[in-house]
């Protein structure tokens, strides 16, 4: 299946689980409608902020930036744990994702949104835009502790292997 992929980005990480694409991409994030969108929605599996938490802060104002809106509706012991991320992509589109304090790297929760929100605004400029561009996302988003596989590709290398 994946020689017939038609986007680079989609072949590779068609067959590479090491692909830094989906090492830097959060594992799940959902792209909305910055001026419709709602945080206390019912809808299962959407990032929702928790009602006791304070109130959520205001959306990201320039395209490329990143903000912790609220913490998370889950249930666990530790309400600063879990957070919803929200990057403002272009315009009115943006995408949200969960993120959380408890990171191999280091990272707390602000530095894996900020990260993963380069990633996300990458992806959706050079992967699934009308020109894809997979040497500037694969420079891009390669994370700081994505590892290369058999497949390895450095920024700036675009032969195929």
């Amino acid at each position: 299946m994946c020689p017939i992929l038609t986007r680079e980005w989609a072949r590779s990480v068609c067959d590479n689980p090491w692909a830094a694409i989906q090492q830097s991409l959060p594992d799940r994030f959902e792209l909305v409608d910055l001026s419709r969108v709602r945080f206390q929605s019912p809808e299962p599996r959407k990032p929702r902020c928790a009602r006791s938490a304070s109130p959520p802060r205001a959306f990201p104002a320039r395209a490329g930036e990143t903000v912790l809106l609220c913490a998370l509706e889950i249930g666990s012991s530790d309400p600063e744990k879990f957070h919803v991320a929200l990057v403002r992509i272009d315009g009115q589109l943006g995408a949200a994702w969960s993120v959380w304090n408890d990171s191999p790297a280091g990272e707390n929760a602000a530095m894996r949104a900020a990260r993963e929100g380069r990633a996300i605004v990458a992806f959706v400029r050079y992967a699934i835009g009308k020109q894809e561009d997979f040497p500037q996302l694969y420079a891009t988003i390669r994370g700081p502790n994505s590892r290369a596989g058999i497949r390895r590709l450095e920024c700036g290398d675009t032969a195929r292997r």
